[in-house]
């Protein structure tokens, strides 16, 4: 009888790509890997609200550059350093400041890189 292969193309009691044992548990190899959990995204960084502050900083508006949408929901901290050049940008205002910010785990986060344009 001929012995059927698992959704990695294993035979039953391997170890798949997967990573699962198939003779233990045959049915849980996934179809696929599961796509990164982290995303990143440019947002255009539109005002910081330095008058709204706490532990975690000052409001940032934000707005989606492919939407068009726009976020008060993240914060940038006043107090790192490595956030000054971006608030100096900003307050010039002679260019546009984008920033990248990461998405995790239902959290994001604004980070303290940034291009003008």
């Amino acid at each position: 009888m001929r012995r059927q292969r698992t959704c990695c193309g294993r035979l039953p009691g391997t170890v798949a790509d997967c990573g699962v044992a198939h003779a233990l548990a045959p049915d849980v190899c996934p179809a696929r890997p599961s796509p990164s959990a982290v995303v990143r995204k440019e947002f255009q960084l539109i005002d910081i609200n330095e008058s709204d502050v706490n532990d975690q900083g000052a409001i940032a508006s934000l707005m989606d550059t492919d939407s068009g949408e726009s976020y008060d929901d993240m914060r940038i901290s006043l107090d790192d350093a490595e956030y000054k050049g971006m608030r100096e940008a900003l307050k010039e205002g002679s260019k546009d400041v984008y920033v990248t910010v990461l998405e995790a785990m239902g959290m994001r986060k604004v980070l303290p890189t940034y291009v003008c344009k």
